[in-house]
């Protein structure tokens, strides 16, 4: 099955959605992230108590797509899949620094808010917003098993 190209990221990236992703199942997870995002208070931006989450992902989505927020919480699950959770949060990383490492795992651009929601929408991943002022949340990953680069 060839991949549909549906989109461009911010920078006009072309966004694919992988075949596991139904196209027509996008708005369906689309409201699956403005949910989490009402839920847990996530905006595109990371945690945000100031703002209306749900606003800022429904700009997020007319200025990108809804197409390309739902690519990046997917690849950020894929990602996360591959990893292995420990008991305790690791508090040395925050998820700013590991979302990059999903970018550099796939060559693609992931929001804070797209890593974090993936997190909230994994049984067995557990986060803890890093301060009430940050945008930021730990997460419980192992530091011995994170994907690289070639490994998926």
């Amino acid at each position: 099955m060839s991949i549909e190209v549906v989109g461009s990221d911010a920078d006009g990236t072309s966004v694919t959605l992988p075949p596991e992703i139904d196209v027509g199942d996008v708005e369906a997870c689309f409201q699956s992230i403005l949910n989490v995002a009402r839920r847990d208070r996530i905006s595109p931006d990371g945690y945000d108590d100031e703002r209306d989450p749900v606003e800022g992902w429904l700009r997020y989505a007319s200025s990108n797509s809804k197409r390309s927020a739902v690519y990046q919480v997917w690849l950020s699950r894929h990602w996360l899949s591959q990893c292995r959770f420990t008991g305790p949060i690791d508090k040395t990383q925050s998820s700013y620094g590991l979302k990059h490492q999903v970018e550099r795992f796939y060559d693609f651009y992931v929001s804070n808010g797209a890593f974090l929601i993936a997190c909230r929408m994994l049984l067995g991943v557990r986060v803890e917003r890093v301060s009430k002022q940050s945008l930021n949340g730990f997460v419980n990953l192992s530091r011995r098993v994170r994907p690289t680069k070639g490994t998926a």
